[in-house]
């Protein structure tokens, strides 16, 4: 977040970044999650800091659309059904939300 903002105006501004998306619709669960900052990632914060608090917030995306990424964030994306997204990501807080949030149907 940057200065000022409050987590879902942060949410819609870098999905807009990184996505090209317009996040309208994004939904606040009011869920959060404290987990420890690697040490692979620990350079992209300030000194000291090594927890990070992610806020869980959902955007339904009525279809499969073009993305148009950010490429000094990443090098690339895909659509995944939800189990294959189960297998993907390899964040646990990300496989908690997806097993939370993600339908079943979602294929």
């Amino acid at each position: 977040m940057e200065a000022g903002e409050d987590p879902v105006s942060a949410a819609r501004r870098e999905v807009y970044e990184e996505t090209g998306l317009v996040a309208e619709k994004l939904v606040d669960t009011g869920e959060t999650r404290r987990f420890p900052i690697l040490p692979a990632w620990r350079e992209r914060y300030a000194p000291g800091v090594s927890e990070n608090l992610e806020h869980w917030l959902l955007l339904p995306v009525p279809h499969r659309q073009a993305i148009e990424i950010s490429r000094r964030e990443h090098h690339n994306y895909q659509w995944l059904a939800r189990q294959d997204a189960l297998l993907t990501v390899s964040s646990a807080t990300n496989r908690a939300a997806i097993e939370r949030y993600v339908p079943e149907s979602i294929q």
